[in-house]
This record gives structure tokens, C-alpha cells and sequence, in this order.
């Protein structure tokens, strides 16, 4: 642990560590239950149409509840101003998806663009009792399953081009590059089927979307899209380090090594360690492991982005516990705003 201490690099500091998007399934079977759920997701819908109609913005049921290829219902709810207005899902949202086609989970609700505030997480509760009904809230939350979770951490002062995966094309990855020639997303593991890393340019992504670059130095993102099935809600804490395996190099602290040679090129641009190793000797081969070592991005197997994520996870107690373990003034603080506007929707 000692050596793995002295090799850290400047990578280490993250300045977000949290989750990016969570998605939780309940299947429900009682017909008067899903009809419950119809009827308040009805009214849900409504209570956005008045939102927007309070500011002069018109717009009609199938505008706002628009289905797609797996729900024919989904709602999203932003849950600030900002987010509303742009209608950008990386500011906190939630949607909420019913009426599935084929066979799928009766409700999927989706949790976007974190961070959230404690006020922002007792939003989600409240109008998620109002869904499910009150006296059903706990028992079904509680029961419900996790389908994916994106686990990010961010870095300032870095882009994707100063880092090289080793082992990319064995675990089909991906690079895909800007205009400018530079790399902008780096994919380790198969993105359309299973769980895997995503690197990527946060300013290089707000760019692409037209949208305002908040971010004052140069942000890259590690975000693991964890894929489950039937994970348990209330086990969210207990899932597994999957950034441990992760092995990235610093290729600038690489090349300016005394070490470096040519033999690293195939390494820095894509291909990763093995081909290089794959062409030496074994005493070669370990020789270069040594010399690759002091340039390995550390933090990763050190297991702290988990233990960064895990404790901003606990967060999600708010959803999970009962409401005698929550904060009470924060939740009926919450609760009397939602149903002053549930009302108002109604006339």
C-alpha cells in the first residue's frame, strides 16, 4: 500500500464523486393498485400542465406524458426551475414511466441528473406516495429493484486524451473523437449490452448539447453504468466495487519518463498494454509492467470513489425509510407545498 501511496498521480482529488442516473422497477399485479396509479399519474400530468400554464406556457396531456418504445406514459418531472425552463435532464428530474409494452415492470421510475438536495429528494418521495398511495408507499418502495445505476466521479485538470485503458479491445471498447481530433469519449466494456466504464469530456458533452459550459477547467468523467437485475432498492449500498479492475495510465507522466519508447505508441493511442506486452519476452514483459507501474492511475483500486459514493448514497434513505425516520418538518414542509399545487391543478 505504501508504493501505491508514493505512485498516486494528480488524478486522485476528484472534485464529484455520486451517482448519475439510478433507475428502480416495481412490477404491480392488483388491478385496483394500477388503477390507482393510472388515476394519480393523471393527475400528476395535470399538475404539470398547470405548472407551465402559470407562466403563460401551453400545452396539452400527450404533449407532456409522451410514450416511447418500452412505456406508453412517461412524465418527467424536473424538480427545479433551471431544469424546467431548459428542460435538461442532467439538472435533478425525475421520470416516471407506466403501461409497459411487452413484458416489463408495471412502474419504472427514473432519478436524472444529480446531485439532489435533501429537499429535492423528499420532492421525489412525496409525489411517489401520491403515486403509489400512501398506506402502499413503504411496502412497495421497499420491494422494488434496481435495473441500473451510474456511479460518476470527476476530475478537473484532465481530459480523455491523457489516458490510456489497458486491455481496451479485449473488453470491446470504444473511442469515438471531435472535430477537433481529440478524444472525447473512451467506452471500456459493451455500451449497448452489459455494465460498463464511460469516460468522457463534461465540456466537450455540454458543447455537443448547445448548452452553456459551467465548468471553468477542463472535466472528465468516469461514470459506471452498472446494469442489474432484480437488485434489490434497499441493497444499494452493497454493490460492488466494479472501478477496482479498472487499469489507466498517465500518459504525459509516460512520456516524460526516461523510460518511454516507442514501444508505448500502440499503448497511448487505443490499444492498450497487452499488445505491447504481447510482443516481449516474459522478462521483458515484467520489466515493463515495473517501469508502466509508477505511471498507473492508483485511485481507482485504492476502492475510495466507492467509499465517496457510498456515503452520498445514504442519501437515498429518504426514499427507503419509513416516514417516522425521516425528517418530519422537511417533509411536511415539502408535502404542503405539492398538494397546494395538486389542488390548484385541479380547479
Amino acid at each position: 500500500m505504501k508504493d501505491d501511496v508514493k505512485t498516486q498521480s494528480k488524478f486522485k482529488n476528484a472534485d464529484y464523486v455520486g451517482t448519475d442516473a439510478l433507475v428502480i422497477l416495481r412490477n404491480v399485479t392488483d388491478e385496483k393498485r394500477k388503477v390507482h396509479i393510472m388515476s394519480h399519474y393523471e393527475q400528476l400530468v395535470a399538475m404539470q400542465v398547470k405548472r407551465f400554464s402559470l407562466e403563460g406556457k401551453h400545452y396539452s396531456f400527450n404533449q407532456i406524458s409522451k410514450g416511447d418504445s418500452s412505456y406508453d406514459q412517461n412524465l418527467i418531472s424536473h424538480l427545479t426551475e433551471e431544469a424546467k425552463l431548459s428542460g435538461n435532464t442532467e439538472l435533478p428530474s425525475v421520470r416516471i414511466s407506466i403501461c409497459p409494452k411487452g413484458n416489463r415492470s408495471f412502474l419504472r421510475i427514473e432519478l436524472l441528473g444529480f446531485p439532489y438536495s435533501d429537499h429535492q429528494m423528499m420532492s421525489v418521495r412525496v409525489m411517489l406516495e401520491y403515486l403509489i398511495g400512501l398506506k402502499n408507499y413503504h411496502k412497495y418502495i421497499n420491494s422494488s429493484h434496481i435495473s441500473k445505476v451510474d456511479i460518476a466521479a470527476d476530475f478537473t485538470g484532465i481530459t480523455p486524451d491523457n489516458l490510456v485503458f489497458d486491455k481496451l479491445r479485449a473488453q470491446k471498447g470504444q473511442m469515438f473523437f471531435g472535430r477537433d481530433g481529440n478524444t472525447e469519449n473512451i467506452y471500456i466494456g459493451d455500451r449497448k449490452h452489459s455494465s460498463h466504464l464511460a469516460v468522457y469530456s463534461r465540456n466537450a458533452k455540454l458543447r455537443n448539447l448547445k448548452q452553456v459550459d459551467t465548468h471553468s477547467k477542463e472535466t472528465i468523467r468516469f461514470e459506471y453504468r452498472k446494469k442489474l437485475r432484480k437488485y434489490p432498492l434497499i441493497n444499494l449500498l452493497g454493490i460492488d466495487d466494479p472501478f477496482i479492475k479498472i487499469e489507466a495510465f498517465d500518459i504525459n507522466s509516460m512520456i516524460n519518463s526516461q523510460y518511454f519508447s516507442m514501444d508505448f505508441i500502440d499503448a497511448i493511442t487505443g490499444k492498450g498494454l497487452l499488445p505491447v506486452l504481447q510482443r516481449r519476452d516474459k522478462v521483458e514483459q515484467n520489466k515493463i509492467k515495473a517501469q508502466m507501474h509508477v505511471h498507473k492511475i492508483h485511485w481507482f483500486s485504492m476502492g475510495l470513489i466507492m467509499e465517496l459514493w457510498r456515503e452520498s448514497a445514504i442519501q437515498f434513505s429518504i426514499l427507503t425509510n419509513k416516514q417516522s425516520d425521516i425528517d418530519t418538518e422537511l417533509y411536511e414542509k415539502v408535502k404542503k407545498s405539492f398538494y397546494l399545487l395538486l389542488k390548484r391543478s385541479n380547479k
